[in-house]
């Protein structure tokens, strides 16, 4: 199958799924949504995969979720509120929960590089990565009380997990933006590697450790891991959900999102 928001390559028992819409910035599409669980299982079924890299093409990770995107079926009227809900637990089941469950149910090692800023819904679906590798220039984003909505993918958990409690409530709460360093200082990343030549940099820390350890010993190490704490992650999904859904329900995040697309279109003119 090919892919038309991502592209995939096997090299040396790496995949490496590219999110690669770079002159949109990688902003996720309800296509891309489809095609991450299609790209990450054909690496788990693959033998000769070991780790699955996931990252980004272009100066961002990714934005975000594509705003602009115009639904293809026609939302509810607001006041209408069973038809609403249910409207928006189906688009977030297909969209944001299923993006999810592709990585936190990802049998391989997951590494997260991220070749410069991760916003919104792509930084809570990143946070499931194993191991996360930042370019020089990376900032996170999760701007989601701004934009009158609530935590997404698992982020509540996944952020306290990965930043502590302080560090999440600041992210979250107050949509605080990080820098690279401070992804570093307070533990959300792995590393940074240099912008220049980010990729390379991140196949060479690679080769070396890859050459040095057992592929099955890592496979099981990683599942070992998990074992403590993936229901939780999946259970922070579902009811990161259904608060989402409530958010939407209220009309709240509609009234933001319009008011900065007709800013947007003004800006155009």
């Amino acid at each position: 199958m090919a892919f038309d928001t991502l592209s995939y390559a096997v090299e040396n028992g790496v995949a490496t799924i590219t999110l690669n819409r770079p002159a949109h910035l990688n902003a996720i599409t309800q296509k891309m949504y489809e095609e991450l669980p299609v790209a990450f299982r054909r690496a788990a079924e693959d033998p000769a995969v070991v780790v699955t890299v996931l990252t980004g093409t272009g100066r961002f990770f990714s934005s975000g979720a594509d705003v602009t995107e115009r639904p293809t079926i026609t939302p509810p009227s607001l006041e209408d509120r069973d038809a609403t809900r249910a409207y928006y637990r189906r688009r977030f089941d297909g969209t944001i929960e299923k993006g999810a469950m592709a990585i936190i149910e990802h049998p391989k090692v997951v590494i997260a590089a991220l070749n410069g800023p991760v916003v919104g819904v792509a930084a809570a679906l990143i946070s499931h990565a194993d191991l996360i590798y930042i370019s020089s220039n990376t900032t996170l984003h999760a701007p989601f009380t701004s934009l009158a909505i609530s935590p997404e993918a698992g982020s509540s958990f996944m952020f306290m997990k990965r930043m502590g409690y302080s560090k999440a409530m600041e992210a979250l709460l107050f949509s605080k933006k990080f820098t690279a360093e401070e992804l570093i200082q307070c533990g959300f990343a792995n590393a940074i590697l240099p912008t220049e030549n980010f990729h390379g940099q991140l196949a060479q820390k690679l080769a070396p450790i890859l050459k040095s350890t057992a592929p099955a010993s890592l496979i099981t190490t990683k599942k070992l891991i998990h074992a403590n704490f993936k229901d939780q992650q999946q259970a922070a999904v579902y009811r990161e959900v259904k608060e989402l859904t409530e958010r939407f329900v209220s009309g709240d995040p509609q009234r933001v999102f319009g008011a900065l697309m007709a800013k947007h279109a003004k800006g155009k003119l």
